[in-house]
């Protein structure tokens, strides 16, 4: 069995922020990135299991794409963009669902999941679906769990 690599975790901004953050045209000083192989944790705060999940799908997607590329098409291609991200955020609520316990009442799951497609569905992924189809998209990706 192969062992899983290790995460690098930094707090300083990725090489793509300049061009991120005019692509958002928003304050991204206290986001999370993924650039190649490297979570970049700009606030510095330790990161729930479930979010390095979501950022390790990223990495994942980059590896194959490779980093640069990715990001290109990330910043100008709102589709990619919320493909990337609804499968990240499923990855993330999966995760959630199979490790935490209070995860076991189906309403602190949908309520979880809601959390999850507000951030899918508002500005800064572009605001191109609305929060029910978002909600849809991470069920469709997790298994309808």
């Amino acid at each position: 069995m192969q062992k899983e690599k290790e995460i690098k975790i930094v707090t300083t901004r990725p090489p793509i922020f300049d061009n991120a953050q005019a692509a958002f045209q928003t304050d991204l000083s206290r986001m999370i990135f993924t650039y190649g192989d490297t979570i970049h944790n700009l606030t510095g705060h330790e990161l729930p299991e479930e979010i390095i999940e979501h950022e390790k799908l990223h990495i994942k997607q980059q590896t194959e794409m490779g980093a640069d590329i990715w990001w290109g098409k990330f910043l100008r291609d709102p589709k990619f963009r919320l493909d990337q991200e609804a499968r990240a955020y499923a990855k993330q609520y999966m995760f959630a669902c199979r490790n935490n316990k209070f995860m076991n009442d189906r309403n602190k799951r949908a309520i979880f999941r809601a959390r999850l497609a507000r951030s899918l569905s508002g500005p800064m992924y572009g605001s191109i679906i609305t929060l029910p189809e978002a909600d849809k998209l991470i069920r469709s990706f997790s298994g309808g769990i």
